[in-house]
């Protein structure tokens, strides 16, 4: 049976990012939709897919001319990650 949603911990584990990537860009509204069951966060697995859709491709020339998905530093959001000056990640 296919899994229709994940944890945070699954959902970092399915998408190969860090669980505190995901928690700060919640936590900044940017990250991907969420909802609550119990005390659990759980993501579906659409919401999880539109979120990393969404997210800046790291070189322009890295977009497939069939998607039509913003790139640049508008359409994205730098989180500050440890406390070496540089040490970042975007969060769209």
């Amino acid at each position: 049976m296919e899994q229709l949603a994940y944890t945070i911990h699954q959902a970092a584990d399915a998408a190969n990012i860090s669980r505190s990537l995901i928690y700060k860009c919640i936590g900044a509204g940017l990250g991907p939709r969420f909802r609550k069951a119990g005390n659990r966060t759980i993501l579906l697995k659409e919401d999880l897919e539109a979120w990393l859709r969404s997210l800046p491709y790291a070189r322009p020339e890295d977009k497939h001319p069939d998607h039509d998905v913003p790139t640049g530093e508008e359409y994205s959001f730098h989180l500050r990650l440890g406390n070496r000056p540089g040490d970042t990640e975007v969060c769209r």
